[in-house]
């Protein structure tokens, strides 16, 4: 636990350094092999990602894609936002379950494209 919240307030600074923007993609890599900062060496967590690799506009941007994929199912509502929020969570933990951040753009265009053919009802 001291783990990550060591990786939480280093990733918090991170942050406050580049807040609307955050650092660019894979800063989190060459912090770790370039810069050295071993504290981020299994830094799993998505929130980590979200603060210090893309900024306000990433964490926002990652919000509508949450709040999106919740409109966009179909009529089971309380599944649907179970399944969701258990998703976000499990995301913030940890990223080894494979629940990346492309997951609910991939997650979305299937239920369009299932929606645009049919094979969903609202």
């Amino acid at each position: 636990m001291e783990m990550r919240l060591r990786q939480l307030d280093i990733s918090f600074f991170l942050f406050l350094q580049n807040p609307i923007f955050g650092g660019g993609l894979s800063m989190i890599y060459y912090l770790m092999t370039e810069v050295s900062l071993p504290e981020l060496a299994g830094a799993e967590s998505q929130l980590f990602y979200l603060l210090i690799e893309r900024g306000l506009l990433g964490i926002w941007g990652y919000l509508w894609l949450i709040i999106s994929m919740c409109k966009l199912l179909p009529s089971y509502r309380k599944f649907n936002i179970t399944f969701v929020g258990i998703w976000v969570l499990a995301s913030f933990v940890s990223l080894t379950v494979g629940l990346y951040i492309n997951f609910p753009i991939i997650f979305l265009l299937i239920i369009y494209k299932s929606q645009k053919l049919n094979l969903l009802t609202r």
